[in-house]
């Protein structure tokens, strides 16, 4: 009866019938270190703007990211190993809003809890890409590609590869679980997981 039971049980894992549990991946800061924000992730649904320790008073309603106040041609990191899942690369600085989806040159990373991290508005002809890459592995340069206003990176996760839920890697008062390796207040660091 028991080799029967093991039998069953080796077979359901080999074949898929018993979901297989994956640890959540944590990011690390995706630069060399923080030069402050211009855009944090909205919590508000409606017109309001509800940053998630429940602040109210930041740039902009509907954003679903953080922005780094990144000077042109920052080298970007890989927050957490992973494998290039999606990239574009031929959008140039500064002009046409709507290349790459409004993110400009991007990155999207797919990591081994199924969530995917975007590096966006990068700067054109620096995407090392595609590969797999190691948590704090070089990416990229930022830029000012896509839908952007000024040099900056865009840092966006998604629960998994459909655009459809956007976490904040923030954890607050208005926000929680948080995905850095170690939040630091608002100031995460680059360790990795």
């Amino acid at each position: 009866m028991k080799i029967r039971l093991l039998a069953i049980i080796c077979a359901m894992l080999l074949f898929g019938g018993i979901p297989t549990v994956f640890t959540q991946t944590k990011y690390r800061l995706p630069l060399a270190s923080n030069p402050g924000y211009n855009a944090w992730f909205d919590h508000d649904s409606s017109t309001g703007k509800l940053r998630y320790d429940c602040v109210t008073s930041f740039e902009y309603d509907g954003h679903h990211g953080t922005d780094f106040n990144t000077p042109l041609g920052t080298s970007v990191y890989a927050g957490a190993t992973g494998s290039f899942y999606q990239w574009q690369s031929n959008c140039p600085d500064g002009s046409l809003p709507d290349c790459g989806g409004s993110y400009g040159n991007n990155i999207k990373i797919l990591h081994a809890d199924g969530r995917v991290t975007i590096y966006a508005h990068l700067k054109q002809g620096t995407i090392i890409g595609p590969s797999s890459v190691t948590c704090g592995a070089y990416l990229a340069q930022s830029g000012n590609s896509g839908r952007s206003s000024g040099p900056h990176l865009h840092f966006e996760l998604w629960q998994n590869t459909s655009i459809g839920t956007r976490l904040d890697f923030f954890s607050g008062s208005c926000n929680s679980p948080s995905y850095w390796v170690n939040q630091n207040g608002i100031w995460p660091t680059t360790q990795c997981q």
